[in-house]
């Protein structure tokens, strides 16, 4: 993952059925959540600070991914198990990106630990906070409806596996969610896939900042991810005045996960509906997550 993929937009396969009977993948927009300003210092785990590495504004250039749009590195910061950066370009604006280390089960562990850490800090800031939920495995469609109206999670994209073609036999749709609805049942008909869906495995969307802890201890949930939060709050308390129109962009773990083995990753059962675990893959061999 280079640093420069991540200012563009983040793209989800949507399933649908060509002439040949393969299945076409669909872009997807990054999911929108709403803006949380910085009310409180932002530090690391029990309290100690994130060590920053900063590129005052028009002093490093990078040309983006289709060398259509130049930008300016703003400001970046390495905490050890990830990393952010943040670009400005003239079409795009502000953005930023987050990168972690996934080449491993104890990777991917480590990165959970250190943005569980930070949740109670956005806790106690306030105000709403953009979030990656993360699952252990798969939640039945409709599990996941009520424990999002539960947790006052306003869901702006939720990801489901489904029964595929191809030698693994799964794919993925995303589904946006509606103000008063987190899955759309009539998104989910309209598809291709829409009697053979396994379950949702993440979901991008906000919450309540006083939720987070509630959410976080649900046994199904592997992680309620606060870096995107953090870091827009990061980079305003960096001096950076411009506002960034989309929440800044994390990848869920759940595609690297899947590959190491779910099994890995909880102590829960596994549904006999979720194909079975692949097993642990040495990092070399691990494919790029969806």
């Amino acid at each position: 993952m280079k640093s420069n993929l991540l200012v563009t937009l983040r793209a989800l396969f949507v399933g649908t059925v060509c002439v040949l009977g393969l299945v076409a993948l669909a872009v997807f927009g990054a999911f929108q959540g709403q803006r949380s300003s910085a009310q409180t210092p932002l530090g690391g785990s029990q309290g100690q600070a994130i060590p920053a590495v900063t590129a005052q504004q028009g002093q490093k250039t990078a040309a983006s991914t289709d060398n259509s749009d130049p930008v300016v590195i703003m400001h970046q910061r390495d905490s050890g198990t990830w990393s952010y950066t943040a670009e400005r370009g003239d079409h795009r604006g502000l953005t930023a990106g987050v990168v972690y280390k996934h080449d491993s089960v104890d990777d991917i562990k480590a990165y959970a630990a250190a943005s569980k850490a930070l949740l109670p800090e956005i806790a106690r800031s306030g105000g709403r906070a953009d979030v990656v939920v993360t699952f252990v495995f798969p939640v039945e469609p409709d599990w996941f409806r009520a424990w999002a109206k539960k947790s006052g999670l306003q869901v702006a994209q939720a990801q489901l596996q489904t029964q595929a073609p191809g030698p693994t036999g799964r794919g993925g749709m995303g589904i946006f969610g509606r103000p008063n609805d987190p899955l759309p049942q009539d998104l989910i008909d309209e598809s291709f896939f829409r009697n053979s869906i396994y379950g949702v495995f993440d979901a991008y969307g906000s919450v309540d900042a006083s939720r987070l802890a509630e959410m976080s201890a649900e046994p199904k949930v592997f992680l309620v991810d606060v870096l995107p939060t953090w870091v827009r709050r990061d980079v305003a308390q960096a001096g950076i005045t411009e506002t960034m129109k989309e929440p800044p962009i994390v990848d869920s773990p759940f595609g690297y996960m899947e590959r190491m083995g779910l099994k890995n990753f909880t102590d829960l059962p596994l549904p006999t509906i979720v194909p079975p675990p692949v097993g642990t893959i040495t990092p070399p061999a691990i494919p790029t997550a969806p």
